[in-house]
């Protein structure tokens, strides 16, 4: 069985630079997710910040607001973005609610 380590020291400035290919933008990304992290009780600094990442992709004028939620509920970030199938059930798709449910 092989263990894949994530390097995120060196992941998270490649994610940056494909979803905000402007320099001045990627500074001001980097100053934002860096917002995480500060207090004791923000767990898992770099991991957060990829999930972060990973919905700022859809929408990446959403960054400060993902942060934020992040600081407040870090949890809620981590489970839509690493099931995010699981995003989809609780959306306002009822089809697709009903699809998965039966």
């Amino acid at each position: 069985m092989t263990i894949i380590k994530l390097k995120y020291d060196y992941l998270i400035p490649l994610v940056i630079k494909a979803i905000y290919p402007d320099k001045k933008t990627q500074e001001k990304v980097k100053k934002s997710l860096e917002d995480y992290g500060k207090e004791d009780y923000h767990h898992a600094p770099q991991r957060i910040r990829l999930a972060i990442l990973k919905f700022a992709h859809e929408k990446p004028d959403n960054l400060d607001e993902l942060v934020k939620a992040a600081c407040s509920e870090y949890r809620d970030i981590l489970y839509f973005a690493e099931t995010p199938l699981s995003m989809e059930l609780w959306g306002e798709d009822e089809d697709l609610k009903k699809e998965r449910i039966t």
